[in-house]
């Protein structure tokens, strides 16, 4: 039964037990064993914990994956195979190996079967695929002073059945007094050129700092005509004082 107060919005509830009904009602904070929650224990029995691990056959498609790689250290055995099947396959003949690969080192014997030259197959820029020689040959010559002509030039023969692949070259001079160096009209330069054909090799252009040593690149390929030389020339221009002047070479040889 209820009554309603006709001055308020109030409702009267006669009969009904509050108390009771709210007793039976949880805290809107409040916690719940897992036994209390249906099923709850069966579901995390099938769940794995935070932390675990797989057996190789629980992932699917795992062992067949892992099976089609390559284990490291197959692939170390394979490299060293390679390396060593390049350096220990050394041919010794008179004639180019029939087999021939980058890195494969050929042993050239003369009618004695004594080493004539050793090379190596190596594949150089804008030349492709060449025998080219494992030593790297190096001229050096030294002017010990400026002679009277203001200049001093060597001539070195060159091997006729090769080619030649310039590396690289130095230059050194040492003035015998500190006069000024004009580099536009009085200066000393090495220059490396083949004679009779008129060709340039390497100029080290003016030098004109006191007890400095320069090296240049060159990778210049060239094939002599037969009876050409290399020059070596100290070249004075203008009135530059007197120097101590060396230059070096470097070079492999290309077999044609």
């Amino acid at each position: 039964m209820s009554l309603t107060n006709p001055n308020s919005n109030i409702i009267v509830v006669s009969g009904f037990d509050f108390t009771a009904a709210l007793n039976e009602k949880a805290d809107v904070v409040h916690q719940h064993q897992i036994v209390n929650v249906e099923n709850l224990q069966t579901t995390l029995d099938e769940k794995a914990s935070v932390d675990h691990e797989h057996q190789i056959e629980q992932i699917v498609g795992l062992s067949t994956a892992l099976y089609n790689k390559a284990s490291t250290e197959a692939l170390n055995l394979k490299y060293n195979d390679l390396v060593d099947l390049i350096f220990s396959v050394s041919v010794y003949s008179k004639e180019t190996p029939d087999v021939q690969f980058y890195g494969q080192i050929w042993h050239e014997l003369n009618a004695s079967n004594d080493i004539l030259e050793s090379w190596v197959f190596a594949d150089i820029p804008t030349l492709g695929s060449r025998w080219i020689s494992t030593t790297t040959y190096e001229k050096n010559y030294f002017a010990g002073s400026s002679s009277i002509n203001g200049g001093v030039a060597y001539a070195i023969p060159l091997k006729q059945n090769v080619n030649y692949l310039f590396l690289d070259f130095q230059s050194y001079i040492l003035y015998s007094a500190a006069t000024p160096i004009d580099t536009t009209a009085n200066y000393w330069r090495v220059l490396w050129g083949m004679q009779s054909a008129g060709i340039n090799v390497a100029n080290s252009g003016a030098l004109a700092y006191d007890n400095t040593s320069k090296e240049y690149p060159l990778n210049l390929f060239y094939a002599p005509s037969p009876g050409e030389r290399l020059l070596c020339m100290f070249n004075k221009t203008g009135s530059p004082p007197g120097a101590r002047l060396a230059s070096s070479i470097r070079y492999k040889l290309v077999r044609r």
